[in-house]
């Protein structure tokens, strides 16, 4: 498995890494939605930082958007930023968040964890917290 997902009370942070593929980031996701949180989750990092190669079509991206949107009415409220420091991570995540804002506004692409961490700041959300 590609990643590895961190849970708190209120969030989670999953790490991509190595050969990522689309298939790989809808399940990450997946359990993310599943999880039993303590409390409503209120964030979620999804970081590609150590992601080597990233291998996600547009159908991919597609079965993601359909996931996220699925799972809109039970976390409206949801921050998720994404970490995708190549153009071509930062690209396909760009194309995800255009389709999924109009139903989950609180959501925020960068390239950086530092971004990540200060956009999450913003929304008055501390990572682990």
């Amino acid at each position: 498995m590609t990643f590895i997902s961190e849970f708190f009370a209120d969030g989670a942070t999953i790490r991509f890494g190595g050969r990522t593929t689309g298939a790989e980031v809808l399940e990450a996701k997946r359990k993310f939605f599943g999880h039993k949180f303590e409390k409503n989750p209120v964030y979620v990092l999804c970081d590609f930082t150590h992601v080597e190669k990233l291998e996600v079509s547009a159908d991919d991206i597609e079965r993601i958007v359909s996931q996220d949107l699925r799972a809109a009415h039970k976390n409206p409220a949801l921050a998720e930023v994404i970490i995708a420091p190549e153009p071509h991570q930062f690209g396909l995540a760009r194309m995800w968040e255009q389709q999924v804002t109009d139903e989950r506004p609180h959501t925020h692409v960068t390239k950086t964890r530092e971004g990540a961490i200060q956009w999450l700041k913003e929304q008055d959300i501390t990572v682990g917290g």
